[in-house]
């Protein structure tokens, strides 16, 4: 179902059969999210975690402009796909301030990241609508494509991986870069 926004990220669900009070082929449900309970559905933020045609040199704070954050939640687990092994790696989540100045709500440090595929990171990080994931690591090459059709990205020459730091960041437009983070938001059922 292409026609549907989103479709690729649909979940199954079961509703128990003692709540419905007759036998029913179709019938409409409505979903809630709701933080009080345990149940999550999962939805990404930022680009794809894959190899990709170039790579983007250490030593900046890279900010993806792709598929930022829709609904507010906790980041729970953050994908990276190196070129080269990865050292002093960070990933952060930034929100605009002004223009092309962005903040940094939430922070983790990583460490090492393994080249050649990607490497799957659990986090906890919080965010909220139209956030986006940043990254900085101090020795090696990250994926990333120039000049693809990709939304575009934020960087600056230093580590702003921290918390409460703001900063004026320059943008390129259509580059994306290969990190991708799993966002988790709670499920309920209402009948």
């Amino acid at each position: 179902m292409a026609w549907l926004a989103g479709w690729s990220k649909r979940i199954p669900f079961t509703i128990d059969h003692d709540d419905i009070d007759a036998a029913l082929d179709w019938f409409p449900v409505r979903v809630h999210l709701d933080t009080s309970i345990g149940a999550i559905i999962i939805t990404d933020v930022g680009a794809a975690a894959i190899d990709r045609p170039s790579s983007i040199a250490n030593g900046y704070t890279f900010i993806a402009q792709e598929n930022p954050v829709d609904t507010a939640g906790t980041i729970i687990s953050v994908e990276i796909y190196a070129n080269t092994n990865l050292s002093g790696c960070k990933v952060g989540i930034f929100y605009k301030t002004n223009g092309n100045t962005l903040k940094c709500r939430s922070a983790t440090t990583i460490g090492s990241v393994t080249s050649g595929s990607k490497q799957t990171f659990a986090v906890s990080l919080p965010a909220q609508v139209g956030d986006y994931i940043g990254i900085y690591y101090s020795g090696g090459f990250l994926e990333a494509y120039y000049g693809a059709s990709g939304t575009g990205m934020w960087y600056e020459g230093s580590d702003n991986c921290v918390v409460d730091n703001e900063t004026a960041y320059t943008s390129r437009s259509n580059d994306i870069l290969s990190v991708t983070v799993r966002q988790a938001l709670p499920l309920s059922l209402t009948k």
